[in-house]
């Protein structure tokens, strides 16, 4: 068993959770935010942290375990809360347990936002709307910045629908409005969307934040909507998009071997790279990606603090650029 840092006995994880406001209630497929705390028991099953952690797996998602050699805190997200606690005796005492519907926290959060959103529609009337879909504060910041009227909340696992769309058009009583999905999966909802709302829409067909960024620096308010949409079409065909994550399994993709926990380089949603170290990963990824023309590389990081911000100068040196 890994010796680590004493862990704190009085206090269980307490995840925020971060809904965004864009996903449907019943979407939402584990519905129970489960926390516990378990003592270990001399007389009780033998704690291995990985066969601990592949059991639980089974329970839901969003895992998250911290243990040292007398206690063992777990958090995930289940639709059978009292299964998770079941397991968790099999290793010693239940110290402390919590338990969150995290749909009725989502109704809450909707509730709010939509009147939030009642009382501050006057102050989003604009003649031609700029309304870009992102996730996380930071990029939805420099949207803004850039020109957006309008930010949506959404990626990759939480697409905004076609209503969701419509309302902040119809919101904002705009003339004109341009859409950028950002994300393939949320392509089909733009178009939906531009297609029955009164004010004359377009979609730009970003299928990145990168290619977002790019079209929306063409923006010029002075132009039609033709001319917008044209120019910024043209320069979604020049960009690259990238991006590191990590694998869930074992597997080889196009002749790669990947490792469970590797970081993985993607370029348009195709994988190039795999790598155990993050930094190696990324300068493989960008040594990839570039080209003897390419002239602008931008660089978007998780806001996670100075490690983060040195772990970018690191990884822009060592690729030379």
């Amino acid at each position: 068993m890994p010796q680590v840092t004493k862990l704190d006995k009085d206090t269980l994880v307490n995840e925020a959770h971060d809904f965004h406001g864009v996903i449907n209630t019943e979407d939402i497929e584990f519905g129970y935010c489960t926390e516990m705390m378990v003592r270990f028991g001399k007389d009780k099953k033998a704690f291995d942290e990985q066969q601990f952690r592949n059991d639980m797996s089974a329970f839901g998602d969003s895992l998250l375990v911290i243990n040292d050699d007398e206690i063992v805190k777990v958090h995930v997200h289940t639709e059978k809360p009292g299964d998770v606690f079941n397991y968790g005796q099999q290793y010693g005492e239940l110290i402390k347990l919590k338990v969150e519907n995290m749909r009725e926290q989502h109704r809450e959060v909707v509730k709010k936002e939509e009147s939030n959103s009642s009382n501050n529609t006057a102050s989003h009337e604009v003649e031609t709307a700029v309304i870009t879909i992102s996730m996380g504060d930071g990029i939805s910041e420099l949207f803004k910045s850039m020109g957006a009227t309008h930010v949506i909340s959404g990626g990759q696992t939480m697409n905004p629908s076609t209503e969701d769309i419509v309302k902040v058009i119809e919101q904002s009583k705009c003339k004109r409005a341009i859409i950028l999905p950002n994300n393939k999966n949320i392509m089909m909802a733009s178009e939906q969307a531009a297609s029955i709302v009164d004010a004359e829409a377009v979609v730009v067909p970003s299928k990145s934040i990168p290619q977002g960024i790019a079209a929306l620096f063409n923006y010029d308010e002075a132009d039609s909507l033709s001319d917008n949409k044209a120019r910024m079409n043209e320069t979604l065909s020049v960009v690259s998009s990238g991006a590191i994550t990590y694998a869930v399994r074992d597997t080889k993709i196009d002749g790669i071997e990947i490792k469970k926990d590797e970081f993985m380089g993607l370029i348009e949603d195709k994988i190039v790279t795999s790598n155990p170290v993050l930094i190696d990963a990324a300068q493989s990824l960008l040594e990839t990606m570039i080209a003897e023309d390419s002239e602008i590389v931008t660089l978007i990081v998780w806001c996670g603090g100075e490690s983060i911000r040195n772990r970018s100068d690191c990884i822009m040196g060592r690729s030379k650029l």
